[in-house]
C-alpha cells in the first residue's frame, strides 16, 4: 500500500473515532430545558454529570435528579442536606433571605448569590413540615434521606418550595462540565457563598452571637399565587421528557404535553 494511501485510511478511522466520541459523549448529556436555573444555565445547553457522583451529594453542587414522585429529571442547587435546618424569610424589601444552620452547628448562614439577588421579587417565606412554601418563615430540619433544592431563578423555578424535600436516592450525579455550546464555559461558574447571618432569624432557632440578641420573626411577605406569575409560567420550562440520544433536564416543573408522534 502506497504511503498516500496509508495516510488516507488513518485520517478516515481517526475521523470515525473522533465521530463516535462525540457521539457519545452527547448521548451521555442531559439538555437543559428551561430559565429555572438562569444565569448558571440556560435553556439548550448541555451537561455531563460527574461519574461517581451519585452517592456524594454536596451543599450548594448543581445536581441531577429525578424530581420527587416522578420520573421526570431536573437540574437544581442543593441548599441542605440531612440534619441540617433550612428557612426562607421574604420581606418587601428582602424577599429572598435563604438561611442554612449545618447539622451540629449552631451557626445560621444565609446562602447568598449575585444571581438570586437581581431575580428575586415575589418569592415568600418557607418552611413548612414538608419543606415547601409557608405563611410564616420557620427553619425546618431536614429529613434523614432528604435535601432541600432551589433554582437559581428564584421567581420562575418549582423547587423545594413547591415539591417539598427531595430524595437523595433520586440523585443521578453532580453537574461536573458544560459541554455545549462550544463558546460557554465549562464550569458553572462561581457557587454561593455562606455569611453569618445578624439579621432577622425565624421561629426556633437562635441567632449567630453577633447579631446581639434575640430577634423577632420577619414579617409575612406571602408568594403571590397570582395570574401575572401564571402568565409567566405558561410556556413550561421545567418538566423533563427524554430526548433522542439525550434526556432533557429540566428546570421549573410543569410537564409539557408530548409532541405529536413523540
Amino acid at each position: 500500500m502506497s504511503p498516500r494511501r496509508v495516510l488516507a485510511v488513518a485520517l478516515a478511522v481517526s475521523a470515525l473515532l473522533s465521530g463516535g466520541t462525540a457521539v457519545g459523549v452527547t448521548a451521555m448529556s442531559v439538555r437543559v430545558d428551561g430559565a429555572s436555573m438562569e444565569p448558571t444555565l440556560r435553556e439548550g445547553q448541555r451537561l455531563l454529570g460527574t461519574p461517581g457522583s451519585a452517592d456524594d451529594v454536596r451543599r450548594l453542587d448543581v445536581a441531577l435528579f429525578h424530581r420527587p414522585g416522578t420520573e421526570v429529571l431536573v437540574v437544581k442547587r442543593v441548599i441542605g442536606l440531612p440534619g441540617d435546618r433550612v428557612g426562607i424569610v421574604s420581606t418587601p424589601q428582602d424577599p429572598y433571605q435563604v438561611l442554612l444552620r449545618k447539622a451540629g452547628e449552631d451557626t445560621v448562614y444565609r446562602v447568598t448569590a449575585p444571581a438570586w439577588t437581581q431575580r428575586a421579587r415575589h418569592t415568600g417565606n418557607c418552611c413548612a413540615a414538608d419543606g415547601t412554601r409557608s405563611a410564616r418563615p420557620r427553619m425546618r430540619t431536614v429529613p434523614p434521606g432528604r435535601f432541600f433544592f432551589l433554582g437559581d431563578n428564584p421567581d420562575a423555578s418549582d423547587d423545594s418550595r413547591d415539591h417539598g424535600w427531595g430524595r437523595l436516592d433520586d440523585v443521578t450525579g453532580r453537574v461536573g462540565v458544560r459541554i455545549w455550546p462550544p463558546s460557554a464555559p465549562r464550569d458553572l461558574g462561581d457557587r454561593p457563598i455562606l455569611t453569618p447571618t445578624s439579621g432577622p432569624v425565624p421561629g426556633n432557632v437562635r441567632p449567630h452571637p453577633t447579631s446581639g440578641g434575640r430577634h423577632r420573626t420577619a414579617a409575612t411577605h406571602p408568594h403571590p399565587r397570582d395570574n401575572a406569575r401564571n402568565t409567566r409560567l405558561e410556556n413550561p420550562c421545567e418538566t423533563t421528557e427524554p430526548t433522542r440520544p439525550a434526556p432533557r433536564a429540566r428546570g421549573s416543573g410543569r410537564r409539557r404535553p408530548p409532541s405529536p408522534g413523540a
